[in-house]
């Protein structure tokens, strides 16, 4: 069931109960594709496509040439690739036939091997964890509240500025809504008002957030973090938006919400219906403070307008972590239309820095004897490639940029220098030869040591998220490939 998972996961996501799309292929994949949509009562695609017309048993797939019609070219449309093979290729077909955006194009690959990343990464937060999830959760809903005076302060200090929600404006390197329709985004904007959050209001959510931290990490059974965090204000206008009417989000499974209300909920004032496991409607109510935690990708939920004053909340998409953040440094900002990192492991430096020889920060390779403890590096990814000779190579990113360092060092140095460098929650990608001495068991325990837990050794996920690290070849067989992250 992959193949349906995948496509339900994108159905969901993108809205095509409502967005027009098309289905190209005319292969196995397709005639399961339309089994499926047909078995579970979904729209239909405006037509099954390939390059030529195809009469099958009991649909038709038609000529590419034959569908591009004006509807074809508003950018709107999806064309969901049906085919887990030449996904590549077959997107150059498209494009090459029809003048469309690269990103109005969907495959099942990416959607599985996202699934899969985050699996794995949240798998691993709970295995490191040294507690246990509360079988209470398992309604995959929670409803508590924090200090109420943390409310009234909030609400006190509510911020004045508000940012106008656009397609254009996005969040580089999440996931986020792209379809999204022009009348939406007007109805949103009449509707919903994004606030930015200055400096003091920033300070105060932290510490609200920090007083639940411990009841959260409980539900999870893992710490937590932020990934974006959202301050709305929805007026009592009567224009509705997508999300006053019943719906699931369409997030990785991995991926959870919480709703602080400033505002009081209530039907009244403004809340949150939910579908419990036995269909029946629960409403979120409670004062000033009140907070609701859920899988907002499998349980079914709608905001409920205020009647009698607008309704105030703060929306905390999150994930699960390795270790708790600093106290200081939960909350993340987004764009309104962006919501998690599309892979747990980042792909951006955060800083660097060289206080002593700036010259040194330019593209070549750089003897790390030139290296001290006065050197301030915060890089969030580097490759490390041991050979059969235990020499090294490390290959920093910061931005654009690749520096790279090259010595003959002992593997546990290799592993300090690491922890140096990376940032806490940093990505370090090991290659490391099969016939080398030095056991793949012995590398994962000792880079344990060093504040390293193993996040993948899955090739194609590790190929996924670092295409363009050249010194990586998926086809040679000689080599482990291994993905870490720092966590201490």
């Amino acid at each position: 069931m992959e193949i349906e998972q995948s496509f339900s996961e994108l159905y969901d996501f993108h809205n095509l109960e409502e967005q027009p799309y098309y289905i190209f292929g005319s292969g196995t994949c397709a005639d399961r594709l339309n089994a499926y949509i047909k078995n579970t009562n979904k729209v239909m695609p405006i037509y099954f496509i390939d390059i030529t017309k195809i009469k099958k048993n009991n649909y038709t797939i038609e000529s590419i040439a034959e569908v591009k019609n004006t509807q074809m070219q508003l950018g709107n449309i999806k064309i969901i690739i049906a085919s887990l093979s030449f996904v590549t290729e077959i997107k150059e077909k498209i494009l090459s036939h029809l003048n469309i955006c690269e990103n109005t194009i969907l495959n099942l690959i990416d959607s599985q091997l996202n699934n899969k990343i985050w699996d794995d990464y949240s798998l691993s937060c709970k295995k490191y964890a040294s507690f246990k999830d509360d079988n209470d959760f398992s309604e995959q809903f929670y409803v508590s509240s924090v200090d109420p005076n943390f409310a009234y302060s909030l609400l006190d200090k509510l911020p004045k500025k508000h940012v106008s929600v656009t397609k254009k404006d996005f969040t580089y390197g999440y996931v986020h809504n792209k379809s999204i329709n022009e009348a939406e985004l007007e109805r949103t904007n009449q509707s919903v008002k994004y606030l930015i959050p200055d400096v003091s209001f920033k300070q105060l959510l932290n510490q609200t957030i920090v007083s639940i931290y411990d009841g959260i990490k409980v539900k999870l059974g893992s710490h937590w973090q932020i990934e974006t965090s959202k301050i709305k204000v929805f007026n009592q206008s009567e224009t509705p938006v997508g999300s006053e009417s019943f719906h699931l989000d369409g997030y990785n499974k991995n991926i959870f919400k919480i709703l602080l209300y400033l505002t009081p909920a209530s039907l009244e004032t403004g809340t949150t219906e939910l579908l419990d496991s036995n269909n029946n409607v629960v409403t979120i109510s409670g004062p000033s403070g009140t907070y609701l935690l859920f899988n907002n990708s499998k349980v079914t939920h709608k905001g409920i307008r205020g009647k009698n004053k607008n309704r105030v909340i703060i929306e905390l998409t999150i994930s699960r972590a390795m270790k708790k953040p600093n106290d200081d440094k939960f909350i993340k900002l987004g764009s309104p239309l962006s919501h998690y990192s599309k892979y747990p492991w980042t792909r951006r430096a955060y800083a660097a820095r060289f206080d002593q020889s700036p010259q040194k920060f330019k593209q070549g390779w750089i003897n790390l004897s030139f290296l001290n403890s006065e050197d301030c590096f915060e890089v969030n990814q580097y490759l490390l490639y041991i050979n059969e000779n235990n020499s090294l190579k490390v290959a920093v990113f910061f931005l654009n940029d690749v520096i790279n360092f090259e010595k003959s060092l002992t593997i546990e140095q290799s592993f300090s220098i690491a922890n140096k460098l990376l940032v806490d929650n940093g990505d370090l990608v090991i290659k490391q030869t099969k016939t080398n001495s030095f056991s793949l068991e012995k590398l994962i325990f000792l880079a344990r040591d060093h504040g390293f837990e193993l996040q993948s050794q899955n090739h194609e996920i590790i190929k996924s998220i670092y295409p363009d690290i050249i010194e990586i070849n998926y086809e040679d067989k000689g080599f482990h490939y291994l993905v870490m992250k720092k966590y201490i």
